[in-house]
């Protein structure tokens, strides 16, 4: 990766980082908190799961190839959260 790109990834990732969904350990059961009805806390929450998603997604393109092994598994831990919560809808 050349450094322009990894340039530009840094600054995606720390956006990503900062934005309200990765804002604080408890954003997540926060929103959850807010939601009216089960229907509502379960989109919520696959909308925080597929947004992960991305996340690490693009994380795996910045990492080594050593590395990049562990976040496949993030991901693949995400996925299953994503089919347990569509499931449950």
């Amino acid at each position: 990766m050349s450094a322009a790109e990894y340039d530009e990834y840094d600054v995606y990732l720390k956006a990503a980082l900062d934005s309200a969904l990765f804002a604080g350990p408890d954003k997540a059961l926060a929103l959850a908190e807010q939601a009216r009805d089960r229907q509502t806390a379960l989109r919520m929450a696959l909308g925080f799961e597929k947004d992960t998603l991305l996340f690490f997604y693009d994380l795996r393109e910045m990492v080594s190839e050593a590395e990049q092994k562990a976040v496949t598994g993030i991901i693949r831990e995400e996925k299953t959260h994503l089919r347990r919560l569509a499931g449950a809808l």
